[in-house]
């Protein structure tokens, strides 16, 4: 590597290096602030989790009764074309219930989000309270 690619590679290192260090700073002067969940964001997280029940439910209780072999994979024509074991099924409620647990725990730290702008104490509020809202 010539002397100017790595002047350049160290350079991008520094800048990158600086550069989390002052979003660092930046996340750490934002505000925290206690917001309650308004009655929509209770709502939308009482679907959410009625949601994840209802997948949970219906696992357990079509669970006994699949085959031991199940199809995983149609082709164009409709018809199975990959077979696989039960447990397959498992897959998309296992990542549902992550998700949401997730989701749920990140939900409550809005000061921790990205943010296209600076957060002050003056918009702190709205700004927590839209990005609450979009995460859910």
């Amino acid at each position: 590597m010539s002397d100017q690619g790595r002047a350049s590679s160290s350079f991008a290192r520094l800048l990158f290096k600086v550069n989390a260090a002052l979003a660092m700073k930046i996340k750490e002067a934002r505000p925290l602030l206690e917001i309650p969940d308004s009655n929509f964001e209770k709502a939308i997280k009482a679907v959410a989790l009625l949601g994840l029940v209802a997948t949970l439910a219906v696992t357990a209780y079509y669970w006994p009764k699949l085959p031991q072999q199940a199809p995983h994979h149609f082709g164009a024509s409709g018809r199975p074309d990959a077979w696989g074991h039960k447990g397959l099924v498992l897959i998309l409620p296992g990542i549902s219930t992550v998700l949401y647990f997730i989701l749920s725990w990140q939900a409550k730290r809005p000061h921790r989000f990205n943010y296209p702008w600076l957060i002050t104490p003056e918009n702190a509020r709205a700004q927590y309270r839209w990005a609450r809202r979009s995460y859910r």
